[in-house]
């Protein structure tokens, strides 16, 4: 089935375009679907599946399931070693919702 991303951030006009690192992008209060070769790329990136990584995040919700067996999940997870290595930067967008923005200001400069 594979998961459906919505994005919601109220601070924001709805034609603000949210890009999700890996994932995809969407108008605010829109939502995407997230493929396999998608959530592979993310959960390597970030070292989290993606249930775990918007679990507490208000400005996204996560629905449907993952398309990858908790096996193949595993097997893409960091060693120890690897999760201490720095987190890949963000990618230029309207606005950018990394997996730990709890809904504050997105404002830029």
């Amino acid at each position: 089935m594979g998961f459906t991303l919505t994005v919601n951030h109220p601070e924001f006009p709805p034609e603000t375009v949210f890009s999700v690192n890996y994932l995809g992008a969407a108008p605010n209060g829109s939502s995407f679907d997230v493929d396999e070769e998608q959530e592979r790329a993310f959960i390597t990136a970030y070292g989290v599946p993606v249930d775990q990584a918007f679990a507490n995040n208000p400005t996204v919700t996560l629905s449907g399931s993952s398309t990858l067996t908790q096996a193949d999940i595993d097997k893409l997870l960091p060693t120890v070693a690897a999760a201490e290595a720095p987190a890949p930067q963000a990618e230029a967008a309207t606005a950018v919702i990394p997996p730990t923005d709890t809904g504050g200001d997105q404002s830029s400069g």
